[in-house]
């Protein structure tokens, strides 16, 4: 099914959004860890001109971090991110209990104004505003075709097509990337637990040749903290649940959709889903200090 114009305006102004954001997290680790390699060929050189290049470098980067780092935190890139991925999934999840009639869009009278008056309250309560970038037209279709096609279906062919089109997709996605983070979230522990045992070795080492190896081990561990604090902020364990949780629910719901015998429990049932889609979306919204603004759409 096409969704609305506005989905795809602010979906992709969410995925610009948090590249910039990881950007600048990208940007403050590399500088750290730029900044104890540096720290390190001074402490090990006894050359005065190496040593005041490298203080120099030093200088110059900490400016320059800083200089990016104000220009990120102006543009709020963070913030972008969470509320125009939380407006582009209200949009979608609208859209689809518009096509099948559910909910507040069963009256055929009222369905379509009540559709884009809720498409309006949702962008009126982010107050985000789409990177200019994703707006190719001022013009937006908000009501596309195979929604007015879907909606005229009958009830047992808008099943099939939900299950399809919108329930398969989720699970699809959903456990698409609960493996992926599984994978990345295994990988960077591996990493911090090898470079902690380097740790313990050179440590050791260190102990019994009486040499002074503190910058490197300061470098190792500089190594640790930002490998930490990229997956941290990725979140790659944290969301290994919820996906795997959100996936399960629309399993157990598709199973059960597909025994419905009429119209009315078709429609309790896509709600059901809806709910257990933005669930997940939910505790996403609440992790990140959001979770006013959805209370407001609810």
């Amino acid at each position: 099914m096409d969704l609305p114009d506005s989905y795809f305006i602010y979906n992709k102004s969410a995925i610009t959004a948090q590249r910039n954001h990881f950007r600048q997290i990208r940007c403050e680790l590399i500088q750290l860890v730029i900044v104890a390699i540096l720290s390190l060929i001074i402490s090990l050189s006894n050359n005065e001109t190496i040593s005041t290049i490298g203080f120099s470098a030093i200088v110059v980067i900490f400016l320059i971090g800083i200089i990016i780092q104000f220009h990120y935190s102006k543009q709020q890139f963070g913030r972008k991110w969470f509320e125009s991925r939380a407006v582009a999934e209200s949009i979608k999840s609208l859209a689809w209990q518009y096509a099948v009639g559910c909910g507040n869009f069963c009256e055929e009278d009222r369905a379509e104004l009540l559709f884009l008056q809720q498409i309006r309250q949702i962008k009126e309560t982010y107050k985000v505003n789409p990177d200019p970038k994703t707006t190719s037209s001022g013009i937006l279709d908000e009501k596309k075709q195979s929604m007015e096609k879907i909606r005229k279906m009958e009830w047992e062919l808008k099943r099939e097509t939900y299950i399809k089109e919108r329930i398969d997709d989720q699970i699809t996605w959903y456990t698409d990337k609960a493996k992926l983070n599984k994978k990345y979230s295994d990988r960077y522990e591996i990493l911090v637990i090898l470079l902690q045992l380097i740790v313990i070795v050179a440590g050791i080492v260190l102990v019994y040749t009486h040499i002074n190896g503190a910058p490197v081990l300061a470098l190792i561990v500089m190594l640790i903290t930002s490998i930490i604090g990229w997956s941290r902020s990725k979140q790659y364990a944290e969301l290994v649940e919820p996906y795997q949780n959100a996936s399960r629910e629309l399993n157990e719901i598709r199973q059960e959709i597909l025994f419905v015998k009429d119209k009315k429990d078709f429609q309790c049932f896509v709600l059901n889903a809806e709910q257990a889609i933005s669930r997940e979306h939910t505790m996403w919204l609440v992790n990140r200090g959001l979770h006013n603004q959805w209370h407001k759409l609810e």
